[in-house]
């Protein structure tokens, strides 16, 4: 994934635009790295819904509220709220985009300090703050909860139901005992010859069942 962001891709349209943080007032060339126009993108999906059409869509975007909060923070002079105003011009609504641009452009250079590169790529350890709201567990779906998953990989559960959204507060997941769907059963095959394993990913296998408990419940606190 690291090596792929790294390869040269034809910009196309995003010729020209703005890089991102850190390199300010950078333009994407063509061609360009592809995490560089993927960034740039984001980027500007960001802006895009931060200045919505319409003033009703804008006071419910996240985006907007965020930066609202922001920007009263650090540049209380500038006041975002008249671009709730719908009897406001284009052109001011156009300049406030620009200060919006600018101070997003800022804030993500100031918070852009990237440790010491290292020889190799390497993955980053996913975060695990709201790992009991995203079950079922591994990259197919074939672990129902965490405490399925603390399990060695012979004894997890090989049939399970899903698309329930009851949450399990004990064994964190969703109620894997019923579904909305008259098919709604999910059928692990632990030979992997379908892609439906549940196998590998094993962790703690020589804990006592109290100290797997003890790990799930230090797990809904995140």
């Amino acid at each position: 994934m690291i090596l792929n962001s790294a390869r040269m891709s034809d910009a196309g349209l995003l010729t020209g635009a703005l890089m991102p943080p850190p390199a300010i007032g950078a333009r994407v060339g063509n061609p360009a790295k592809a995490g560089d126009i993927l960034a740039n993108t984001a980027v500007g999906t960001l802006l895009a819904e931060a200045v919505l059409s319409s003033p009703g869509q804008m006071a419910q975007s996240g985006v907007f509220r965020a930066l609202r909060k922001d920007f009263a923070e650090n540049l209380p002079r500038e006041n975002l709220d008249a671009l709730l105003d719908p009897k406001l011009s284009a052109k001011a609504k156009a300049d406030a985009m620009i200060k919006i641009r600018a101070f997003i452009n800022a804030r993500l250079s100031n918070m852009f300090n990237p440790p010491p590169p290292v020889a190799g790529a390497a993955y980053e350890s996913r975060v695990l703050a709201g790992i009991w709201a995203t079950a079922p567990y591994l990259h197919n779906g074939s672990v129902p909860n965490l405490w399925e998953l603390l399990k060695p990989a012979k004894d997890r559960r090989t049939s399970f139901m899903v698309g329930s959204r009851v949450f399990d507060p004990k064994n964190v997941g969703y109620d894997a005992d019923q579904s909305p769907f008259k098919s709604g059963r999910f059928v692990a095959d632990p030979a992997n010859a379908n892609g439906n394993g549940n196998g590998g990913h094993e962790y703690g296998t020589t804990l006592t069942d109290e100290q797997r408990w003890a790990i799930i419940e230090y797990l809904k606190t995140l």
